[in-house]
């Protein structure tokens, strides 16, 4: 059985990803600059942007385990969730820099062709960005982590444009003169594929910093458990929306409107320990109770 995993191993894997970025960065450009690679260059660039965006997760990942306190009576999740919006926009900046580079080159093509040697360390990219991203994915879907699952995308985007630019590298080493800047244009088509990668990262993330209900299922959880309790005669409203690695749920319940105010009261205690039994990751539950019987004014 695999064991779930926890909000030190998104910060480990943070820490991993700054690492191998810092080490992949340096190689990338140094083998861009004296291998005539602009392929590398541009992949350097976005491990660059890796690196911050790593630094990002790691230190709004810590915040957003923060407890709650009198200012933030729902805790500090919300900053996880600004993290990925914050790599979004990193990767923005970085299209923008490879697409720009690209042309200049294109426009230009006494550059020159790459050196042969150039496509190991583009292999050995692909090869690692594949892996972190299997890493990644795994504790990100495991935390729920909207960041964390953003930097797996970004790595498989990595993946992506690094391969892409070794395809442009054999084609320019070895298709003759006509394919001589297809390195170039390589990296133009792997800016694309991280347009793509933006999106993938920034749209979940402005959909939790805006509340939008996506676990469906946990709702219709949620319900079951409450109408598991006997006194509840119907679930009116069930709205279970994320916060960071936590959930908070609101809840309208129809009960007897004969009982007395503190046997309500007993009831709603009962079915929030109830939720937070079967989910301990719901951090809050809101129970209005509502009478069953019709009131006449």
């Amino acid at each position: 059985m695999t064991t779930p995993s926890t909000p030190r191993d998104g910060e480990n894997i943070a820490i991993l990803g700054i690492i191998a970025n810092i080490s992949l960065a340096t190689i990338k450009f140094l083998g861009g600059i004296f291998g005539n690679s602009y392929a590398l260059i541009a992949d350097a660039i976005e491990s660059a942007t890796d690196i911050i965006g790593s630094f990002i997760v790691l230190l709004w990942v810590r915040y957003a385990q923060k407890p709650a306190d009198a200012n933030h009576p729902y805790g500090h999740g919300k900053t996880e969730p600004m993290a990925g919006l914050a790599v979004s926009i990193l990767l923005i900046f970085a299209v923008i820099e490879i697409v720009t580079g690209a042309i200049d080159r294109i426009k230009n093509p006494d550059t020159g062709i790459p050196e042969l040697w150039t496509l190991w360390i583009l292999l050995g990219v692909v090869i690692l960005k594949g892996w972190l991203f299997v890493r990644w994915y795994i504790i990100g879907k495991s935390l729920q982590s909207t960041a964390v699952t953003g930097d797996a995308f970004h790595h498989l985007s990595d993946a992506l444009t690094t391969g892409i630019a070794l395809i442009g590298t054999l084609l320019a080493l070895f298709g003759g003169l006509a394919f001589a800047s297809a390195a170039d244009w390589a990296a133009i088509v792997a800016a694309v594929f991280m347009c793509y990668n933006i999106y993938h990262i920034g749209w979940p993330a402005m959909r939790e910093l805006l509340d939008e209900v996506e676990d469906t299922e946990l709702q219709d959880s949620i319900r079951a458990i409450v109408w598991g309790n006997s006194e509840v005669q119907n679930v009116n409203l069930c709205i279970a929306r994320k916060s960071g690695f936590d959930r908070i749920v609101e809840l309208h319940i129809l009960i007897d409107g004969e009982k007395t105010v503190r046997e309500w009261h007993l009831i709603a205690h009962q079915v929030e320990d109830d939720i937070q039994k079967h989910f301990p990751n719901v951090r809050s539950v809101v129970v209005h109770v509502e009478p069953s019987y019709t009131v006449v004014s």
